[in-house]
């Protein structure tokens, strides 16, 4: 199960985990910074998705739900943080936001 991926279409992760959780063989973690459908006709749709995980739009519930069904099946198979390096410009604004954030919700 590709968590990024679950982003670009319409279910939910808890559609995606119901169903899938006791068959999924191998996880691919990442984040994505705004919704695909806002930017996929633009030339740099690419660079949305495969941030490192909790910097981006997925939700601490949908981690938590990924995590907790890991759990629940007692997950062994493998998985993988597929992250893309951060432009310098990139990661300044995500520290922005992570600042703003942290001093509107103290």
């Amino acid at each position: 199960l590709d968590i990024g991926h679950v982003y670009l279409v319409p279910e939910t992760m808890k559609q995606f985990l119901d169903v899938l959780k006791t068959r999924i063989i191998h996880y691919h973690f990442h984040d994505s910074l705004i919704p695909y459908e806002a930017i996929k006709s633009q030339p740099s749709w690419m660079l949305i998705d495969h941030h490192i995980p909790g910097t981006g739009i997925i939700s601490e519930e949908d981690w938590h739900q990924v995590f907790a069904a890991m759990n629940e099946v007692n997950y062994q198979g493998s998985a993988v943080l597929e992250i893309r390096p951060y432009h310098p410009f990139q990661s300044i604004a995500l520290g922005m936001n992570k600042i703003k954030h942290f001093f509107s919700n103290p």
